[in-house]
């Protein structure tokens, strides 16, 4: 998690560098959307969920990748 104001470039560099399985990214586009970017760091896929989707949910897609 990282609340630094840096670049999203900076915090995906810091997640490589942590071994970060998946990435969730909550920025303006997703709040204005009323979602969450849940991206794969090993394919670099990303998927967007609305944040209405039940939360075990998106736990459950995570650890399925």
């Amino acid at each position: 998690m990282s609340f630094k104001i840096s670049s999203m470039k900076s915090q995906m560099r810091l997640a490589n560098k942590l071994n970060a399985k998946n990435v969730l990214i909550l920025g303006e586009d997703e709040l204005n959307n009323n979602c969450v970017t849940v991206k794969d760091m090993s394919t670099s896929e990303q998927q967007s969920v609305t944040m209405d989707d039940n939360f075990k949910e998106i736990i459950t897609m995570i650890k399925e990748r």
